[in-house]
């Protein structure tokens, strides 16, 4: 590709004398600079690119992008031999640029894309089950890995930098894949990598209170994941549609705003629905439940535990159904569906049971524990506790969820990441102590407090080890150790 080919698409003017420039690769990180590739100077939460420009331009970039105002003659003068370009916002022309340079592979897919902010994960592995049922070539960007046709490959974050999800993208149009479900953050939408998909369908959960450290507050977390919709409503892949939560408030006011300008469907238990959950029947072994839609009454059953994975199985079916996909392979996949990793996966041992949850919000660890209160026999011990340089106001509101529908309360670290894990476990005692000072352990040692855990439990409890779900390590400082809930569970479980 040629410099003059992307700033006409860009609408950019470029000097006569460097239109023939070559752009063999875009990049946005200094390391991954090779000959002849645009550098896209991003500025991140740990460093800035523009720091970073001298090495680019001794790297043989073709070009560099500088956003407005940037003053550093210097190195402006040591480019005096390349294009500079100056952007007013970097991370648009990134995205821009990127779908371009790989020739808008999300028009050659069917992407859904799946936001909120609990139910993302399970929404989005229910669909990929579903479609790979319905024998449709399926890939899979999200929160636990990215798969393209069964193949696994590790998830840095849940949604890729606008590059590396074209990139990604790009590589499943080669492999053929038409559906793609892709769990949309609130990150991810503010910081607009998904700005130039084309999404087949969208997909709300919910909204409860997350991310605070990086979102103002609810309103522009709000309108960060409402902003899904408004991408899909300049989708070139028409028909659209919009999957929405209608029990939830805040979807409720997307289906308002976007009710007249695409097609939308809604789902729900509580209120009047396009799909509507009936006859609810659960257990710890999982649920059964019938769901009305248009005229319709279809039964499906699952092995998933708990009241809010029924939203994530409406969710699932209403789209899939949108979609095309035939009943039968809808209910088939449901009832074969096996538990996602680290999302309420169950580990049985011969006298109770364990749960590995990645339960991380107040209102994830209320759906989780209220869910466990009707189907538990006898005790729920729950562990947790809270990631450091992160939303601190969620902290207290968990440890009341905790000590209100726990028998036994155990605080333990998560990721303290650089903040002091003591403190973090201050601040969740503040919401335990409102509710309970009895029955509650405090061990800064994740290990050791699973095993106190266990060690406790009797015939009929119920252990929820909460928080970090299919994550393998601890940050703790700057340095990430290896750490997995499920395999320390086993190993103590293995030596009793």
């Amino acid at each position: 590709m040629k410099l003059k080919d992307l700033a006409e698409h860009l609408d950019l003017t470029i000097p006569e004398q460097f239109q023939s420039v070559p752009v063999k690769g875009i990049a946005y990180n200094s390391r991954e600079i090779k000959k002849d590739f645009m550098f896209v100077a991003i500025k991140g939460f740990q460093s800035d690119g523009h720091l970073f420009l001298e090495e680019a331009i001794k790297k043989d970039a073709s070009a560099v992008v500088v956003e407005d105002p940037f003053k550093d003659h210097e190195v402006l003068t040591f480019a005096k031999n390349m294009p500079v370009i100056h952007t007013p916002d970097n991370r648009v022309f990134l995205s821009r640029a990127s779908s371009y340079f790989y020739n808008d592979p999300s028009l050659k897919l069917d992407l859904i894309g799946i936001t909120g902010t609990n139910g993302k994960t399970t929404t989005s592995l229910l669909l990929e089950h579903i479609f790979q049922t319905g024998k449709m070539k399926t890939g899979l960007i999200g929160t636990i890995h990215y798969k393209i046709k069964g193949k696994k490959y590790p998830a840095p974050t849940t949604t890729p930098e606008s590059l590396d999800l074209h990139r990604l993208l790009d590589s499943m149009v080669k492999q053929h894949i038409q559906f793609v479900p892709i769990e949309v953050s609130s990150h991810a939408l503010k910081l607009r990598r998904v700005d130039d998909c084309h999404f087949k369908a969208a997909i709300f959960t919910n909204l409860t209170e997350d991310h605070f450290d990086f979102h103002k507050n609810y309103s522009d977390y709000f309108r960060s994941k409402r902003k899904l919709f408004g991408i899909m409503e300049k989708s070139l892949k028409k028909p659209v549609i919009g999957i929405i939560n209608i029990d939830d408030r805040w979807g409720r006011k997307i289906h308002r705003r976007y009710k007249r300008k695409m097609n939308i469907v809604t789902y729900g238990i509580k209120k009047k629905a396009d799909f509507r959950a009936l006859d609810i029947q659960m257990s710890i072994r999982g649920m059964e439940f019938k769901i009305r839609f248009n005229s319709h009454l279809v039964s499906v059953r699952s092995s998933l535990v708990g009241f809010f994975n029924i939203y994530n199985i409406l969710a699932a079916f209403a789209c899939a159904k949108c979609l095309k996909i035939k009943i039968d392979d809808i209910v088939r996949a449901l009832g074969t569906f096996p538990h996602p990793e680290g999302r309420m996966e169950i580990i049985k041992s011969k006298q109770f049971l364990v749960g590995i949850d990645y339960a991380h919000t107040d209102d994830a660890l209320h759906n989780v524990l209220s869910s466990l209160r009707t189907l538990v026999p006898g005790r729920i011990i729950t562990i947790f506790g809270c990631g450091g340089d992160r939303d601190r106001k969620k902290r207290p509101l968990m440890g009341k969820v905790a000590a209100r529908f726990s028998d036994v309360v155990i605080l333990t670290s998560d990721n303290p990441r650089t903040e002091n894990p003591e403190i973090i476990l201050d601040q969740i005692e503040k919401g335990i102590f409102k509710v309970r000072r009895n029955h509650y352990h405090r061990f800064l040692d994740r290990r050791q407090a699973i095993q106190k855990g266990i060690s406790m439990a009797r015939q009929g409890d119920f252990i929820l080890v909460a928080g970090k779900g299919h994550e393998d390590y601890q940050i703790i400082g700057k340095k990430k150790i290896p750490f997995s809930d499920r395999k320390v569970v086993k190993e103590i479980l293995n030596k009793m």
